[in-house]
């Protein structure tokens, strides 16, 4: 649907796959996404709290302009 809606509005949309839970691949991922597009979408498997891998490694790799993130 996302990437429908992405298209229909005259983007190119490009699917990464599955990043494996895990600091290091999932940091390796995100440059590799970034290193292709100029805006990254992360949805599923995002958790919150204490084991949430993703936000910590964003904000490493990258700069955050809108999350969703309630903590």
């Amino acid at each position: 649907m996302l990437k429908a809606l992405l298209k229909e509005q005259g983007y190119t949309s490009v699917c990464m796959g599955v990043a494996r839970d895990e600091a290091g691949a999932l940091r390796a991922s995100v440059a590799a996404a970034l290193r292709t597009a100029d805006v990254l979408v992360c949805t599923g498997g995002v958790s919150m709290g204490e084991k949430d891998l993703l936000k910590p490694v964003l904000t490493q790799v990258c700069t955050l302009f809108k999350s969703n993130w309630h903590t």
